[in-house]
């Protein structure tokens, strides 16, 4: 692994179960005679246009790097392969596969600097929603991802300023959330926890206050949300409003905004209180 091959690795790791599902796919279907490729091929590869399963495959299981990261079908491969999720050899790489990706990030985090986490983070958020495996492999691989971005933000604070209008982006969208939820909420930490001059020389009031303006509103859709209670919302919300009010002392122009909010959320709570006591 080398700083060119550094994103391309991490691809290559969550797609371990793709990829044995793609080397099943091409020895025992694809190379199979006529008459055994027709009654072993799943219905989606049977639709798919041959030459374009030929050139993902290819891709897949290319044995030299440098070729790219990924490729912009991969979703579309995933589908195409979906019936080989169950196959045993996909099972046991799906069981392994998040095991070798947090030895990568150990890896990582210990030899790694800002400018290749700003590149890592990206295919990390883009990860959350494409991944492939059996069974409980989506959520491992979450889990994982979702431990190891405390430490990444711990050693590589900068990273914060370096994609601030990326991590923006991707706060902005509860849809987000409901992908990786742990991932969201250990985000929303980091955000008040790094964005921070005594964290790094990069911050900017401007950066600052797009973080928190993205938290604010973040902060004001759980509290008018249905069914805000729940207790991933609720804790949601405690690290939003925590986060907030970090950023809010480190520019007094957010203060009276971040005092709103805690109006808003303190006068929920009461309310919640009273109607659990009534009941």
């Amino acid at each position: 692994m080398s700083a060119k091959s550094v994103v391309e690795v991490f691809h290559s790791l969550v797609d371990l179960p793709a990829l044995t599902a793609a080397i099943i796919l091409e020895r025992e279907v694809l190379g199979a005679s006529d008459g055994a490729r027709l009654r072993r091929q799943s219905s989606s590869t049977q639709q798919a246009n041959p030459e374009v399963l030929k050139s993902m495959l290819k891709f897949v299981l290319r044995d030299v790097s440098g070729i790219g990261d990924t490729f912009d079908g991969v979703a579309k491969f995933h589908a195409l392969i979906a019936d080989l999720a169950n196959h045993p050899k996909v099972i046991r790489c799906s069981e392994h596969a998040p095991d070798l990706l947090g030895c990568y990030l150990k890896t990582f985090v210990q030899y790694g600097d800002s400018e290749l986490a700003s590149r890592l983070l990206p295919a990390i958020i883009e990860r959350l929603s494409i991944c492939f495996g059996s069974r409980g492999y989506c959520e491992r691989l979450r889990k994982v991802l979702a431990d190891a971005l405390p430490q990444l933000f711990r050693k590589f604070p900068d990273v914060t300023f370096l994609l601030t209008s990326e991590l923006v982006e991707f706060l902005s969208h509860t849809s987000s959330y409901d992908v990786g939820p742990d991932f969201f909420a250990n985000l929303v930490w980091a955000v008040g926890e790094f964005a921070s001059p005594n964290e790094s020389t990069l911050c900017s009031p401007k950066a600052v206050s797009a973080y928190f303006e993205v938290l604010e509103c973040l902060a004001f859709e759980l509290l008018s949300a249905q069914g805000l209670l729940s207790e991933r919302r609720t804790r949601l919300l405690c690290i939003v409003i925590t986060s907030l009010s970090k950023l809010a002392v480190r520019s007094q122009d957010l203060v009276a905004r971040a005092l709103l909010c805690l109006s808003k959320t303190g006068q929920l709570c009461s309310g919640s209180s009273t109607t659990t006591s009534g009941q």
